[in-house]
């Protein structure tokens, strides 16, 4: 592992059907140092831990986006959620980043596109002023947390 990948950093959550070629994200997932799991519920990511990223589209989980973030949000408070939705599917972005969405993807998912959100996850998990400035509330507490924890694993002794 490189010395610049976070020790334990945490899973990415593929939530409910999402259409993914699973080897290919699993590659990218793994440059960031990241594991990568799925969860058929909203049940079963609650059981999830050690989260860092969940996927999900409000199209593949039957709800609008409001309340799929919202159910996303709390049953994996502390993970930086991002929406998936076609080109076709209307999301007001101001709404949806106030309401806590921390980023979104197109579906199906372009590799690069996938890498450059996940990029951008993981360095709002490590805290890095130069890459985000949320001014949204809800999404500057999530990070603030975060990013004091990140910071006392990176700087506790080894065990």
């Amino acid at each position: 592992m490189c010395a610049w990948r976070m020790k334990n950093p945490g899973t990415i959550v593929l939530l409910g059907a999402l259409p993914v070629d699973h080897s290919v994200f699993n590659h990218v997932a793994a440059e960031f140092g990241w594991t990568v799991q799925s969860a058929a519920t909203l049940a079963e990511l609650s059981a999830l831990q050690n989260l860092a990223v969940v996927l999900f589209s409000p199209r593949h989980m039957a709800l609008p986006w409001e309340q799929a973030l919202q159910s996303v949000l709390e049953a994996a408070p502390r993970a930086l959620p991002i929406l998936c939705h076609t080109f076709a599917e209307t999301v007001d972005w101001p709404r949806a980043a106030n309401a806590g969405a921390f980023h979104s993807l197109l579906l199906p998912f372009a590799v690069r596109e996938v890498r450059q959100s996940l990029g951008f996850a993981w360095s709002a998990r490590l805290g890095s002023a130069a890459i985000l400035k949320p001014r949204y509330p809800r999404l500057r507490r999530i990070i603030g947390r975060q990013s004091r924890a990140v910071q006392a694993q990176l700087l506790a002794p080894p065990a």
